[in-house]
């Protein structure tokens, strides 16, 4: 699908699309431990980040100028001033970190095609998977020599050192226990 024919759908549906390599992708809703998971992740990342950058939530569409592609992260933060497309809605185009909540039906495409649209993105220091079935973290960190992967599972801290805190995964899963998958 064009560029064109894909803002004129995603501006005039109820539903998120996004645009990977060309593919359009309607955005399923998401279980209620997925959805708790992603609220955790605005709370904490907001009261650690306060005053310095920017949370956004799922709503908010991210541009890959680089490929051409349109994706809705779970969550997105700028530490920069926003920059947005003219398009509506606006898309932002200088996220500093992007987190994908996985889920059954989603996390292939989010670790292949969104993560090689995140990856070309200049502005993007981290990307951050989280595992919606238990508490785990794939996370990539952009460095000198390329991008260092390192996995974190149970209550250990994630180090997002381009916003200048470390997320504790403890306060990520917080109250989602007993929330279906």
């Amino acid at each position: 699908m064009s560029i064109e024919a894909y803002l004129a759908l995603d501006a005039e549906s109820d539903e998120k699309h996004e645009l990977l390599n060309g593919v359009v992708f309607a955005m399923a809703g998401a279980s209620p431990r997925h959805n708790a998971i992603a609220s955790n992740l605005v709370r904490c990342l907001g009261n650690l980040l306060e005053g310095r950058c920017r949370v956004l939530g799922s709503d908010q569409r991210v541009r890959a100028d680089a490929t051409s592609g349109y994706m809705y992260p779970d969550v997105t933060v700028t530490c920069s001033d926003l920059a947005f497309t003219d398009e509506k809605p606006a898309s932002l185009t200088n996220p500093t970190l992007v987190i994908e909540v996985l889920s059954a039906s989603t996390w292939m495409r989010d670790m292949s095609y969104k993560l090689a649209h995140y990856r070309r993105m200049a502005s993007v220091q981290h990307i951050l998977f989280v595992g919606s079935a238990e508490p785990q973290a794939v996370h990539y960190r952009r460095t000198d020599g390329g991008w260092l992967l390192t996995d974190h599972g149970g209550e250990e801290a994630v180090e997002l050192s381009a916003v200048g805190v470390a997320l504790p995964l403890a306060d990520v899963y917080r109250g989602t226990d007993a929330l279906p998958t």
